[in-house]
């Protein structure tokens, strides 16, 4: 019955050469090279079916779709603005406490707060110079914090036309700075991992309205972070006294700095930091580009697509994963596996280590020497699936005239007295240029291949393989009525 059964479907089978190998009439020798080949296409099939499969799950072929789509589909940047100073004349006057430190007459209270603000400039010989003063009870973090100069001082202006909101302190590497449009830092912060001198009052709403890779999910144009808009312009107006302007740090020069960020990360290391020397006018034309990624890419893992989705990810001191971020922590832990401690910029948890004078040194080297070894992505730090980038170029921009009667005022009020320097943001196109990555080699385009590879060497389809289970099912069915037979 079984042979049979085997005859009839090599006979009847769509399979090329199945009829010739138990077609007992045909040559031993006809019969043997026809199973010779058979294997030989099956060894084949098998082959190159395993190759098809291996592009499938772990080589895969990306493509990139570009298109234009609309400036609101992003957030306006988060502006961060420093100064060249970082500690206000009534507690750290610089010229005059150095003057009084040559005469050995400073206070070890006028000292302290000197030094702390000295940690932002990253000058190498600082450690060595004031190590000899052996001062007790130093709190770098609070003293930065308790002497820097109020944003009024100097800060008359930091807002977006279109919307009521205002700068607001941020804890970066240059001291005390001041950002726009950044979200609230519950939103960023994992409260439960970093130290509480990371946290400062914000008037903004801890609300999510937009992340990475949903983009906005709330239609509210006046929360943060802020739609990008042609008609939206970022403007800073610095009017400075005289008394403050002396104060600065010989590194930094006489330059403000501002750093432009995605609103769902703090300023890091990693960001292009832009001069904006005293007394000049800077109106800055912004371009984005936006990256985008397929869900479908999410099926594959994120070594062979190269990147994480923002949730994907977990980092121990930040909610949501950015590459700038991920780098951030991976460069405070080297730091604090090498000099013991971390820089008072540094993500840290409470109770780590500061790094005080004597480690200055240390850590600007660690800085200095990022990454090691020329490693393509320390801490697996791979890049965003879903990201922005945006580029500036120097160009006139108008303004309303509420803010030109704004500028106006201060400069009649400031003139005299002190320097007026100014900084207008904003986009100049309505569109931002996409790129879409997308799967290319899909499941249908494995059916097709695998298809293709099974006419090709076995000449059979998706047919041919339901005639064997169909003939596979009739073998059995015959032995089952066999013994059903033969028990009577």
């Amino acid at each position: 019955m079984t042979n049979s059964k085997i005859s009839s479907f090599a006979n009847e089978s769509s399979i090329h050469g199945i009829k010739f190998i138990f077609n007992p009439k045909s040559h031993k020798i006809s019969r043997l090279l026809w199973t010779l080949s058979f294997t030989l296409s099956i060894f084949g099939l098998i082959y190159y079916s395993k190759s098809v499969f291996v592009k499938y799950n772990s080589k895969p072929d990306f493509g990139v779709k570009i298109q234009q789509v609309a400036i609101s589909k992003i957030p306006f940047p988060a502006v961060t603005i420093c100064a060249p100073f970082f500690a206000s004349p009534e507690f750290a006057n610089f010229n005059e406490i150095m003057s009084k430190i040559t005469n050995d007459n400073a206070t070890e209270k006028e000292i302290k707060y000197f030094i702390a603000n000295l940690f932002a400039c990253d000058s190498k010989f600082l450690g060595n110079l004031f190590l000899e003063f052996n001062l007790t009870n130093f709190n770098i973090v609070e003293l930065i914090k308790e002497s820097s100069v109020n944003r009024f001082k100097f800060l008359n202006i930091c807002e977006f036309e279109m919307y009521r909101s205002e700068c607001h302190e941020i804890f970066t590497d240059r001291g005390i700075c001041y950002t726009e449009n950044l979200q609230h830092f519950e939103t960023i912060y994992d409260n439960n991992s970093i130290s509480n001198d990371f946290y400062f009052e914000s008037n903004q709403n801890s609300e999510t309205i937009w992340s990475l890779d949903r983009g906005y999910f709330d239609k509210s144009s006046q929360k943060i972070p802020f739609r990008a808009n042609k008609k939206n312009i970022f403007t800073a107006i610095i009017a400075m006294k005289n008394s403050i302007a002396d104060n600065v740090c010989i590194s930094n020069g006489k330059s403000f700095t501002f750093i432009l960020h995605l609103p769902n990360e703090i300023p890091t290391f990693f960001h292009d930091q832009f001069s904006l020397p005293y007394e000049n006018i800077k109106t800055v034309t912004l371009t984005a580009t936006k990256f985008k990624a397929d869900e479908e890419l999410k099926n594959y893992s994120p070594k062979i697509r190269s990147c994480y989705f923002e949730n994907e990810k977990k980092l121990k001191f930040f909610k949501s994963y950015t590459k700038n971020i991920c780098d951030l922590e991976c460069l405070a832990n080297k730091t604090l596996e090498i000099c013991g401690c971390v820089k008072f910029s540094m993500p840290r948890e409470e109770g780590t280590p500061v790094c005080g004078l004597d480690k200055i040194e240390c850590y600007l080297e660690v800085i200095d020497n990022w990454p090691e070894e020329d490693i393509e992505a320390p801490c697996d730090c791979l890049k965003t699936c879903n990201d922005i980038e945006y580029s500036i170029r120097y160009e006139k921009l108008s303004n309303s005239e509420h803010i030109e009667a704004l500028i106006e005022k201060i400069e009649q009020e400031n003139l005299k007295n002190g320097t007026i320097t100014e900084l207008f943001i904003g986009f100049k196109d309505h569109i931002v240029t996409e790129y879409e990555t997308f799967v290319a080699y899909k499941l249908q385009n494995l059916i097709a291949d695998i298809g293709g590879l099974l006419g090709l060497f076995l000449g059979c389809s998706v047919l041919s393989l339901i005639e064997i289970i169909y003939y596979f099912y009739e073998i059995l069915k015959g032995k089952r009525n066999a013994a059903n037979d033969g028990s009577f």
